[in-house]
């Protein structure tokens, strides 16, 4: 890909006609687009190879830290049985909110206790998701940016029985719920 991208680079610089620079920029958004779909087929083969195992929140949430984004996390001291890429999950709605809620200040981070199952709510303050596209957000391929990310989300937290939807009001911010059920989080 890298080869590519360095030939096309050289016949640029020699100021192609319109035409050729046109179908040269279109050959580099299609190398952008390999490289993106061989990066998800990197993670996506990761997914419950290293087997679940019990992760803190808090801890999932460290790498996030200096996004440009202000990330306010209130699940202190929780911890579930996740796959390893649990951190992975958080990273990629983060970047979820900052393609697609340019105007996000803050994400939010809290967890409830619901008839013995513990919800985690990502919620931002950008423009929210339509209710018609909530659930083929998650869905493969879906999206301006590749599809992979929600995708590769509700994958991860479905290796161990964790859920994930979109439960947002359209214009006040997008909020994920992702659903852990009894048995498989603590305190502690």
């Amino acid at each position: 890909m890298m080869v590519m991208q360095g030939y096309i680079e050289l016949i640029k610089e020699e100021k192609p006609d319109r035409l050729i620079a046109d179908y040269l920029q279109n050959i580099l958004q299609s190398i952008e687009q390999i490289e993106t779909y061989f990066e998800f087929m990197k993670e996506y083969e990761k997914i419950g190879t290293a087997g679940a195992e019990w992760q803190e929140i808090s801890a999932s949430l460290e790498p996030l830290a200096g996004s440009g984004i202000p990330i306010i996390n209130t699940c202190r001291n929780l911890s579930i049985i996740a796959d390893p890429l649990l951190t992975k999950v958080f990273s990629n709605l983060l970047d979820n909110t900052i393609r697609h809620a340019e105007e996000a200040t803050e994400i939010t981070i809290s967890c409830e206790e619901r008839n013995g199952n513990l919800r985690i709510i990502w919620e931002d303050d950008g423009p929210g998701i339509p209710d018609e596209m909530k659930e083929r957000i998650f869905d493969y391929k879906y999206g301006k940016n590749g599809g992979y990310g929600l995708y590769l989300v509700r994958e991860i937290l479905a290796i161990t029985g964790i859920t994930i939807h979109e439960e947002g009001i359209t214009g006040k911010g997008a909020r994920f719920v992702i659903a852990v059920p009894a048995g498989r989080w603590k305190i502690g």
